[in-house]
């Protein structure tokens, strides 16, 4: 299945304008000796696995050979999601130094909108052409800076620059409208896939529900309970899943109960979502464990009681990352450290560091929790349901292994590399 997902992300390159970015990728994608570093780098490899994880010991071998095919459009599709994710990292509690959060901000609203139109029917060409207006918005985007892991990514860069004359390292890193460009084109092959089928307006609705969802916390500052809700939307979950969902039981192993049983489907995909993505968020310790969030408060408390507390301390967010315990923290110090949305910061993050602000924080944190928990209740009892329905357990068995899988891998923190995140470097080679 590896070696299909890699020829169907090199196969998405083409749907990218010539350009710096589009060259190296190419070169790297196909370079022994770099490959392996590019494709965990730029997350094909994490999803790769995730993917070989949900099918496991579920299909046999003509079928594994037609869902490899069609998840490699998948898995390419959330490539292009990573990087675009990625020119949002700084948005949500920009620095001081950072001129172009705001160039950046309206670069990603723009490219929701011009996605949106394009799932709305626009055509292909419209698309590029909105998305090359966006081009004075970009001049100051590095996806070098724009990355969890951008040393290693400038390292390959290099490489290529090195190998090639006439190539910039610096150039590839601010080529960002072709991935944007082709990214939309992924978006739309997705639902190109399942056209026709019952799963069409799921895989479509889901990603409009996740365009619209990023724009409003690009845009909007939202209340718990919607940054709950917006949390959900911007999930990825509910389109890719019901894709999954969408291929196996209506082109893989044709269920004429699959039809029947979509809304049940969405509402347990809904679920889904929202687990993956308060654990995204939160991380596993704290959702799951009320000692873990006690203790993490109560380190919170008596370090804000300390009368020698650095001055360095005076937000919300220089408390955490001062005082909390990093296996606590796991998640939440990823946001953070690089100004990423999270259903528990925004808003209260630069709060001063107060016991006010702790009492808030420690509120945001039981909401989660709560819904973290009412949700899983609800998808065990939905999966149970949806099995016997379907008279098939195969996809039930992959959403609840989508969540494991995501609950081991957020259990740890993102500094732990290819454990504990999708989008970040191989350990060094010794």
């Amino acid at each position: 299945m590896w070696q299909q997902q890699v020829a169907a992300y090199r196969d998405s390159l083409a749907l990218m304008p010539d350009g710096p970015f589009r060259r190296f990728a190419e070169w790297a994608a196909g370079r022994p000796g770099c490959a392996e570093r590019w494709l965990q780098l730029n997350g094909l490899a994490q999803n790769a696995k995730m993917a070989e994880h949900l099918v496991s010991g579920l299909f046999d071998a003509a079928e594994l050979n037609r869902l490899a095919g069609l998840f490699g459009g998948m898995n390419a599709h959330l490539v292009c999601e990573m990087a675009s994710d990625h020119l949002a990292i700084g948005l949500a509690d920009p620095p001081p130094h950072d001129l172009g959060a705001a160039a950046r901000r309206e670069l990603l609203v723009g490219f929701n909108n011009a996605t949106l139109h394009r799932l709305a029917g626009g055509g292909s060409g419209e698309a590029r052409e909105a998305v090359l207006a966006l081009r004075p918005l970009a001049h100051r985007v590095s996806f070098f800076r724009q990355s969890l892991d951008g040393g290693e990514f400038q390292t390959l860069a290099d490489a290529f620059e090195r190998l090639h004359p006439g190539e910039s390292a610096e150039e590839v890193a601010a080529d960002v409208l072709p991935v944007l460009t082709a990214n939309i084109e992924c978006t739309v092959a997705q639902v190109e896939n399942v056209r026709g089928l019952a799963s069409e307006e799921l895989v479509r609705s889901g990603l409009v529900r996740r365009y619209a969802g990023v724009n409003r916390l690009l845009t909007k500052e939202l209340t718990a309970e919607e940054l709950l809700s917006t949390g959900l939307d911007t999930s990825l979950a509910i389109s890719t899943l019901g894709y999954v969902a969408g291929v196996i039981a209506e082109l893989v192993r044709p269920n004429p109960a699959f039809a029947e049983a979509i809304d049940r489907i969405e509402a347990t995909l809904e679920c889904a979502a929202l687990i993956l993505r308060l654990l995204n968020d939160c991380g596993t310790p704290l959702m799951e464990q009320q000692a873990v969030r006690d203790a993490l408060l109560a380190r919170l408390a008596a370090t804000l009681s300390d009368a020698t507390v650095s001055a360095d301390a005076a937000t919300l967010r220089n408390l955490l990352l001062d005082a909390g315990p990093r296996d606590a923290l796991a998640r939440l110090r990823k946001d953070l450290v690089h100004g990423e949305s999270n259903v528990c910061l925004d808003g209260l993050r630069n709060l001063p560091a107060t016991p006010d602000a702790l009492r808030l924080f420690g509120e945001r944190l039981a909401l989660a929790a709560t819904r973290y928990r009412t949700a899983s209740t609800v998808l065990n009892t939905q999966l149970r349901g949806l099995s016997r329905q379907l008279g098939d357990s195969a996809i039930c068995t992959m959403i609840a292994r989508c969540v494991s899988f995501h609950r081991r891998m957020y259990a740890r923190a993102y500094e732990d590399g290819v454990d504990g995140e999708y989008a970040v470097a191989l350990p060094a080679v010794e």
